[in-house]
């Protein structure tokens, strides 16, 4: 797997606008402040952001095409860089049945309103 890091561009932005949401200016500030690290992933097709807490790899968003052909990949780069578990964050629900196959279990659902 050919990952390339990125930095924050509104051409990027854009590619993650969906699995960004409303929360794009966060990542940029937190792409920016180093944070986090925006990933290009199978030339191009796929996008995602991460970061790290302690020892669990955080996928914060990601986009594009080819997640199932990546997921074993990101799987062995983050045990050989020695993270214990990977979160991976989604308002996608169809997602659910796709993630299961790598082993993924859903943790909690969150609920919010703006006022």
């Amino acid at each position: 797997m050919q990952a390339k890091q990125l930095p924050w561009s509104d051409a990027v932005a854009q590619k993650l606008s969906k699995a960004m949401g409303n929360d794009q200016a966060l990542f940029e500030r937190e792409v920016n402040a180093n944070v986090c690290q925006i990933w290009e992933l199978l030339g191009g097709d796929l996008y995602m952001i991460t970061r790290s807490e302690y020892s669990e790899l955080v996928i914060c968003a990601m986009e594009g095409k080819g997640m199932s052909k990546v997921a074993p990949e990101i799987i062995k780069h983050a045990k050989q860089r020695g993270f214990k578990s990977i979160r991976f964050h989604t308002q996608q629900i169809w997602l659910a049945e796709k993630l299961a196959k790598f082993g993924f279990k859903e943790q909690e659902r969150i609920y919010s309103v703006e006022l």
